[in-house]
């Protein structure tokens, strides 16, 4: 069986953006920045409006010229972050208070299910794992490894349905809560940390081959 602790150990050198430090600071703020209701009177006040209608023409000017759609009603996205921090998560299974708030939150701008996943994560680090392109290509390969006894969950399309979305998320929390099982990864946060590892040096190899075996096929068709 492979030994994912060796993946985990390379964590901090190959993702320096991901370093421990910034990510205990996102836990920090997000506990004491969201994790109490003085969160919602600050998002509904004067102020917070206020800002907004300044804001809204840098976000309005950065969409227009990047076609990457940024949120321009931050205060719905903020309603239902502090929202899904307010809510207690279930130990087994996702809620359906969670189950709601989380097609709520995929169906804005930009919030696609990698970004989905690192916010209900941060607000609850012990019970919903983050998911990426990387995840996924190291949950194929642990499923051709391991024998584990789930499909491997795969990300959705972007066009696909909002419920085939919130769907594969808890394909996802299925398959690496076996993971965790058979592993004996103690938290999401060393899971992920060996998984992008993992997943990012099976990516790497999936694309040398599939360049390689392109490059065989011009080869032939010239």
């Amino acid at each position: 069986m492979i030994n994912l602790a060796k993946y985990s150990a390379q964590f901090e050198q190959k993702f320096k953006k991901y370093r421990k430090s910034e990510y205990q600071h996102i836990v920090d703020i997000v506990e004491n920045r969201l994790g109490n209701k003085e969160a919602l009177n600050a998002i509904s006040s004067a102020q917070f409006a206020k800002a907004m209608e300044l804001l809204e023409p840098v976000i309005k000017m950065r969409n227009y010229k990047t076609q990457i759609p940024f949120p321009e009603d931050i205060r719905a996205v903020m309603l239902i972050v502090v929202a899904i921090k307010a809510s207690k998560p279930q130990e087994k299974e996702i809620s359906a208070q969670h189950k709601a708030l989380f097609i709520k939150l995929i169906t804005i701008d930009s919030f696609e299910l990698p970004t989905v996943s690192a916010v209900f994560h941060f607000c609850y680090p012990e019970h919903f794992p983050i998911v990426d392109k990387y995840i996924a290509e190291a949950c194929r390969f642990l499923k051709k490894d391991s024998k584990m006894r789930l499909a491997a969950p795969k990300l959705p399309y972007v066009n696909d349905a909002v419920i085939s979305k919130f769907n594969r998320y808890r394909d996802f929390a299925k398959f690496l809560n076996l993971v965790r099982d058979k592993y004996e990864i103690p938290s999401y946060r060393e899971l992920d940390m060996a998984l992008m590892v993992l997943g990012s040096k099976e990516w790497t190899k999936q694309l040398k081959q599939k360049q390689a075996m392109n490059s065989t096929q011009a080869k032939r068709r010239d």
